[in-house]
């Protein structure tokens, strides 16, 4: 295993579970390989996800953190990256294209541009030292 392996494997998404509550409850669960082959665990079938690595809640902050942790050791320069989107309130899901910059690292966390590839929505996402996105504008903010 080479050097770049070993972070994308460190930080590799194996399972999600989102589950929506109120008056009509579901769960969608679904299981990846960490290259890009995904099925969904209540039937088994194969999605149509192919080389997503990871997965993007939407709208939730945290699931920025798996690419941001994996990512890191990157240069500042944007990396495309395909991902399973998951939508709410329906939980369908999808492919989608996102791209994360690191605009400053700091000694208590760093900066993030996070964009849609696929439509014009765009973010600078601050973090912790962890990678957990302190501020996400319009979604969800830290409050301690």
């Amino acid at each position: 295993m080479t050097g770049v392996d070993a972070l994308w494997a460190a930080w590799a998404l194996r399972r999600v579970r989102v589950e929506r509550l109120g008056p009509a409850p579901s769960a969608l669960e679904l299981h990846t390989d960490g290259r890009g082959r995904w099925t969904d665990a209540s039937s088994g079938a194969t999605l149509p996800l192919p080389g997503c690595l990871d997965v993007d809640i939407c709208p939730s902050p945290f699931t920025n953190s798996l690419p941001i942790r994996r990512l890191a050791a990157i240069p500042r320069e944007p990396v495309a990256l395909d991902v399973a989107l998951v939508a709410l309130p329906d939980l369908a899901v999808h492919a989608a294209r996102r791209e994360y910059t690191r605009i400053e690292r700091r000694d208590d966390g760093a900066r993030w541009r996070f964009r849609s590839l696929d439509s014009d929505f765009a973010a600078e996402l601050p973090v912790d030292r962890d990678g957990l996105v302190l501020d996400y504008p319009g979604i969800a903010r830290r409050l301690r």
